[in-house]
């Protein structure tokens, strides 16, 4: 009698793991290296000399709908990064009654807001995976433009903005 248990526990348990075995679909996916453009930066954010990128990668089961996605989302990042230094490089400059009082802040965040829609797509592309598709992008905006904004809309008197502005610049 424990004989014949021991077989039907072989064969209960032969027939769970042949229904828990992963199909060949999932394996033959699992063996496929992802396709990555060699532009895109998973870091995201990214600064050189004239421009300040951001880089973000969208999934939809609608391509139109990946490239809008990444696009939106691309840029709003790309404004909070930029924010994001911007405020630590006005919080450093501490002596400054300029870089502290309340109108000041709302003036810096104020221009960085109507930096939306400035940025432009450098590089985007689609590709299929299964039943989604993965938009990898990369939108740009120059230097030049950034501080044209912050000078436009701020109260900087222009020979302190252009040294600050440069100083600025640098850390973005």
């Amino acid at each position: 009698m424990n004989y014949l248990k021991s077989i039907i526990g072989l064969l209960l348990l032969s027939v769970l793991m042949l229904f828990c075995a992963p199909s060949n679909e999932l394996t033959s996916d699992n063996n496929q290296s992802p396709f990555i453009p060699n532009w895109y930066s998973a870091d995201g954010y990214a600064s050189d000399s004239t421009t300040v990128s951001y880089f973000y990668v969208s999934q939809s089961v609608d391509s139109l709908s990946s490239i809008e996605m990444a696009k939106k989302v691309a840029e709003v990042e790309l404004i909070n990064n930029i924010d994001d230094r911007v405020e630590a490089y006005r919080r450093l400059q501490n002596e400054s009654e300029l870089w502290q009082s309340t109108d000041s802040i709302r003036q810096l965040r104020m221009a960085i807001i109507q930096l939306l829609g400035r940025s432009e797509m450098v590089h985007s592309v689609t590709q299929k995976e299964g039943r989604y598709y993965k938009n990898y992008i990369q939108i740009s905006i120059s230097k030049n433009s950034i501080m044209s904004q912050l000078l436009d809309s701020t109260t900087l008197d222009s020979k302190i903005a252009a040294d600050v502005m440069s100083e600025l610049l640098d850390t973005l």
